[in-house]
């Protein structure tokens, strides 16, 4: 179990309460939080980090934990969810999330940078440091600031994906990865041919239409 998944979890089984609009826990929710209160319990108890890691991340994970068990102490003696108290306790949550994220992002970057640098720096000279095209394999569907495409933003001095990055979702084999990748540079060299724009096979061939249409679809009738 993800520490910090404990109060998102808490979180997630209280909403079905509050999009009932209802404030009383019922028995059977009482005797399930106290279930999983004896599970964080146990998780509290167990928790062992390497001795080479920092203190305050021990800290962190364990004021994740306590907070959580606090509140689920709370509910299950009053039986009521008071839905200024679940905020609170979700606004404290996030306080202690951005410690973990800041300290993970940290890590998960210093390590791409060190693996990243000492091929970008050795086997490309400075032109072609301005060609070179970065292909991610990833999960499906990476949120908007994915890290690594983070990264790859700045290292190549580009904004979006596109011309230099591509994302690949949920391929994890090289050949496959390739066959892709050179689908879309081709994508890319045939757009130029036909459109003078090597973005256009990226996107819906209807798109530039469809958004002009779309436009006086919705214009306001003229008084």
């Amino acid at each position: 179990m993800a520490i910090s998944h404990i109060p998102f979890t808490i979180y997630l089984r209280l909403f079905n309460i509050l999009f009932d609009n209802k404030q009383c826990i019922s028995s059977n929710q009482t005797e399930e939080f106290q279930i999983y209160l004896n599970e964080i319990d146990n998780i509290r108890q167990s928790l062992d980090f390497p001795s080479s890691s920092a203190d305050n991340i021990l800290q962190t994970q364990e004021a994740i934990i306590d907070l959580s068990i606090d509140y689920l102490h709370s509910i299950i003696k009053s039986k009521q969810l008071n839905e200024i108290e679940l905020k609170q306790f979700c606004q404290k949550a996030s306080q202690l999330f951005t410690i973990n994220f800041k300290r993970a992002a940290r890590l998960s970057l210093d390590l791409l940078h060190s693996i990243v640098q000492n091929w970008y720096t050795k086997l490309f000279n400075e032109t072609e440091r301005q060609s070179v095209k970065i292909l991610i394999l990833g999960p499906k569907a990476a949120r908007n600031g994915f890290i690594a495409k983070l990264y790859f933003y700045k290292l190549l001095h580009v904004e979006q994906e596109g011309e230099r990055i591509v994302y690949v979702e949920s391929v994890y084999d090289e050949q496959q990865a390739l066959a892709i990748f050179g689908s879309w540079l081709l994508d890319a060299e045939a757009g130029d041919m036909f459109f003078n724009d090597r973005s256009q096979l990226h996107r819906d061939l209807m798109m530039d239409a469809a958004n002009l249409y779309i436009t006086k679809l919705f214009q306001q009738p003229k008084n």
